[in-house]
């Protein structure tokens, strides 16, 4: 699996017209894994490196 395939792909643009403000970035995207991809996602997510924090490591990184 490479990251090409786990990036965000914009919408199809349909014809509804409406009165909304344009999103802010410009494109929305469908950030959800599909159904079909989602063992492989946990799968290569899994074999990514970890790091171990403490307490006080997640606070500062909440920040």
């Amino acid at each position: 699996m490479t990251t090409e395939s786990l990036t965000a792909q914009p919408q199809e643009e349909t014809a509804v017209n409406t009165n909304l403000i344009e999103p802010y970035g410009g494109i929305l995207v469908n950030l959800l894994v599909p159904e079909e991809k989602k063992q492989e996602v946990k799968t290569y997510a899994g074999e990514l490196p970890s790091i171990q924090l403490s307490d006080r490591q997640v606070c500062d990184l909440e920040l």
